[in-house]
């Protein structure tokens, strides 16, 4: 699974729990965005694979 296929079926799961329409994909700037701030989450919560 990509990371927009990701982000895609996220908003989907965020929708269909708010009772709310699935949006329509986000845009380049909106991905990249969230894709950054998914990145920094999991990079707080996964412990380092540097070794």
């Amino acid at each position: 699974m990509t990371l927009i296929e990701l982000a895609w079926c996220l908003s989907g799961y965020n929708a269909a729990h708010g009772g709310e329409a699935t949006p329509p994909p986000p845009t380049a700037d909106e991905f990249d965005e969230m894709a950054s701030e998914h990145l920094a989450l999991v990079s707080q919560l996964s412990p380092s694979c540097d070794g």
